[in-house]
């Protein structure tokens, strides 16, 4: 694999791992520059006491980094890059702090509402190794990228889907003009391009009809039986219209869903495939 290859896979990575002496791994949040990379120190509390990472870095500045991709299904996606360079931390105030800072905030919703205050680590990669299992790795896993849907009202939807959907990890908004001109918002889950649900007004009127031409219904993951369950609990106090209460459906194992409609009577569903502990696994 070359340098350009292992840089271009590393750049979607959402976490790696950097290694420092001792041997010490953890698992970073970063930000790609070149042949640079950052990592903020974030505002989890700590002990108090100084991050060992920092510590190492400091006594010897030898580092590595690694990112990797695995798919249950797809063997032919697998890939993993390394990075190994020379690491220093900059302060709050030391040239590049703020580059680092802007960088890391412009790649993580989380920073942007919170741009990291303390220390920021540097590594100047010298070396850049990977693994691919094809010769063209994916560097965005394939599958849907957007359903976008035509409602009557856009600000009384976007109140309806973001109260059912931010409790499930949506978080991130984005606006963009339509082809006619209107305005269409995106919502989805923060650091993911794939997988967005976009909403905008409709321009002729006529009610949703699933069995004519278009969307049946759409379908949203939910991490637990518990948050299918919340959910349900947060549509019964908006008064929306429940087709089914949370149960077992056979479709897959472990399949437990909640089906109801949207204010413009838009088939929706929110399910976790998770089996409870009780769930025999195979």
């Amino acid at each position: 694999m070359s340098p350009e290859e292992a840089r271009a896979l590393l750049a979607v990575a959402r976490v790696a791992r950097l290694a420092s002496t001792g041997p010490h791994v953890v698992p970073i949040c970063f930000a790609l520059d070149g042949d640079r990379v950052y990592s903020g120190v974030d505002h989890k509390p700590k002990s108090g006491a100084r991050l060992r990472r920092l510590r190492n870095i400091e006594a010897d500045p030898r580092v590595a980094l690694l990112a990797d991709r695995y798919d249950d299904g797809d063997w032919s996606a697998l890939w993993w890059v390394r990075a190994d360079g020379r690491a220093r931390i900059l302060m709050p105030g030391e040239a590049g702090h703020a580059r680092a800072v802007e960088l890391l905030c412009a790649r993580y919703p989380q920073y942007a509402a919170r741009p990291p205050q303390a220390e920021v680590i540097a590594i100047d990669v010298e070396r850049w190794s990977g693994w691919s299992a094809s010769a063209e790795p994916r560097l965005i896993t394939p599958g849907l990228a957007h359903v976008d849907l035509v409602v009557s009202s856009l600000e009384r939807s976007l109140e309806f889907y973001g109260g059912l959907l931010e409790p499930l990890g949506w978080r991130r908004r984005r606006e963009i003009v339509g082809e006619r001109g209107e305005r269409v918002v995106y919502l989805g889950i923060p650091g993911r391009l794939e997988g967005s649900l976009g909403l905008r007004e409709r321009q002729r009127d006529g009610a949703h009809d699933r069995y004519a031409l278009g969307v049946h219904h759409v379908s949203f993951n939910a991490a637990s039986r518990e948050a299918v369950d919340a959910c349900h609990a947060w549509l019964l106090s908006v008064g929306a219209a429940i087709e089914s209460a949370p149960r077992v459906y056979d479709y897959t194992p472990g399949y437990y869903a909640v089906f109801f409609y949207d204010p413009d009577g838009i088939k929706l569903e929110v399910l976790s495939r998770i089996p409870p502990a009780s769930f025999p696994r195979r």
